[in-house]
């Protein structure tokens, strides 16, 4: 096994030569398993951060669709069409992968229409310039939601 902490193999042999016995070891089978309490503590702060900034990257886009489209009806953490994002950490730092967050709208009948945040994971791209958000909906909703887009847009103009 392979610690989801620190990345050592946790062997018997390195257990022994880490003053460590295999009481010390954390976890199950099938899932993340950690060499000593150390490596779980700090894996578990790097998790929390993780949903912290997941959290709060939600919140941004729900400011963007109420600038955009008004007081719209968002979808919560209790049904299918929850709110999420893939959060990247690297050293410390954290970033936002692809996230997505889904809204009601007038006319809507089949399903919400969703915001969608994807990072240009390209060699092409060099980092410089806006990351476009994207807004997507079923294809027997399009034409409502193109209505309402439009609406929204004379509005806010």
């Amino acid at each position: 096994m392979e610690c989801h902490g620190c990345g050592n193999d946790i062997s018997q042999e390195w257990l022994e030569e880490s003053c460590l016995s295999t009481q010390d070891v954390i976890g199950v089978q099938g899932g993340r398993v950690f060499c000593c309490a150390p490596c779980k503590t700090r894996d578990d702060e790097v998790e929390s951060e993780k949903r912290r900034f997941e959290g709060e990257f939600i919140e941004t886009l729900r400011a963007v669709v109420r600038q955009r489209f008004g007081d719209v009806k968002f979808h919560g953490t209790g049904d299918a069409f929850r709110p999420g994002a893939y959060i990247l950490s690297q050293d410390g730092a954290y970033g936002v992968g692809e996230a997505m967050l889904h809204f009601e709208f007038p006319g809507m009948s089949i399903a919400p229409a969703t915001i969608e945040f994807r990072w240009p994971f390209s060699f092409r791209w060099d980092g410089i310039g806006p990351v476009n958000l994207v807004y997507r909906c079923c294809a027997g909703d399009r034409l409502a939601f193109e209505e309402f887009a439009g609406e929204a847009k004379k509005v806010a103009a």
